[in-house]
């Protein structure tokens, strides 16, 4: 379990490819995740990839100004089980995080279908083959 920011810090830092690996698997408390979210900015698009963030950690996340921190959130199977980051990211400015949800294999039906109404024909698109995917599986 990472404990703290330094400890974060010099696992991400570190020359040894396990502590960064460490760094992308180890569980931390809520707090520790945020506060390296405020105080060192640029470690969002390192964090995000972290696989047991905490749900309230992806939501602010989902919010975040950097496009490729939101992209890679919205790639996230437990991003796509949460209905205020899905909603959130269904409704991006960016049609690139909408596209990457459309494609995420954990989204719901209803959302699918919401974004296969998308003004962008590209997540239209993304959102259409996964329907047909689902489909095409239960079959």
């Amino acid at each position: 379990m990472i404990t703290s920011l330094s400890e974060y810090e010099s696992l991400l830092n570190s020359d040894d490819l396990e502590d960064r690996h460490r760094a992308a698997r180890d569980s931390a408390p809520a707090e520790v995740w945020l506060r390296i979210i405020s105080e060192v900015p640029e470690y969002r698009a390192f964090v995000v990839q972290n696989k047991t963030l905490p749900l309230d950690v992806l939501r602010i996340l989902a919010q975040d100004v950097d496009r490729d921190v939101r992209f890679t959130v919205a790639m996230r199977r437990a991003a796509a089980k949460d209905e205020t980051i899905t909603d959130l990211l269904a409704s991006d400015p960016d049609a690139g995080v909408r596209a990457a949800l459309a494609k995420n294999p954990k989204l719901s039906q209803t959302l699918l279908q919401r974004l296969a109404r998308d003004e962008d024909e590209w997540v239209r698109e993304c959102a259409e083959n996964s329907l047909a995917q689902r489909t095409k599986s239960s079959s």
